[in-house]
């Protein structure tokens, strides 16, 4: 009910704790400094966690942040949702479970741009190793003067306290590999998403198993029928 009453207009969030409430987002961020981390979540990943703890780790330094009062969030736009062109709500409560497991609260929203700041998590091109970060990243020429503005002023920083381990890992790769029955996505993810997606049956596990399940005893029955 939440989830609609953004995607009618009719609210501009939708909050969700770590044990599945809804929360009121004026109450959870009213005064509060907001880190947050924008992504699909589907499924949470390695990088994801390691994302959120680096940048938790450099805005509770910065001098006017108090660092018990941070408020992290995991933010899911409703533009995201609606990337295959209508919301699939099982979808959905697949990803804020996941993101619950892992301790962390959930908003959907279609905005957040006052007093911000973005901290940048390093990208590895899967072609060439090469590591793209805030001093190298390529920008188009009509936004580079307003970038590198922001990068002087302090609004865009580079994070370097990530693990270098997990970069290779990305949502979109774990995903086909559970779809694929590749069980190497096991160890792309915290083992306590990996074992609550196996649980739930989420992002196509069940399927997957079933389909093995359907062309194993195809296998036998021509096995038999041939022998």
């Amino acid at each position: 009910m939440s989830l609609k009453l953004v995607q009618l207009g009719l609210s501009g969030a939708a909050m969700f704790g770590p044990s599945g409430e809804v929360l009121q987002p004026s109450e959870v961020l009213r005064k509060r400094p907001i880190l947050v981390e924008r992504g699909s979540f589907r499924p949470v990943t390695k990088v994801n966690i390691d994302m959120i703890n680096s940048a938790h780790q450099r805005f509770a330094i910065e001098p006017e942040v108090k660092a018990d009062q941070v408020v992290e969030v995991m933010e899911i736009t409703m533009r995201n949702l609606l990337a295959a062109g209508a919301i699939d709500l099982s979808d959905f409560l697949a990803r804020a479970d996941v993101l619950a497991t892992a301790g962390k609260t959930v908003l959907i929203s279609d905005y957040f741009a006052k007093d911000l700041r973005i901290y940048v998590y390093p990208l590895r091109d899967q072609t060439t190793g090469k590591l793209n970060t805030v001093e190298n990243v390529e920008m188009p020429l009509d936004v580079r003067s307003l970038y590198h503005y922001l990068v002087e002023r302090g609004r865009i920083k580079q994070l370097d306290n990530f693990d270098e381990s997990v970069l290779h890992i990305f949502s979109r790769d774990v995903l086909r590999r559970i779809k694929d029955q590749d069980p190497s996505w096991e160890a792309m993810v915290p083992d306590e998403i990996a074992e609550v997606i196996k649980r739930r049956s989420f992002f196509g596990y069940r399927e997957a198993e079933i389909l093995a399940r359907s062309s194993t005893s195809n296998r036998r029955a021509h096995t038999r029928r041939f022998s």
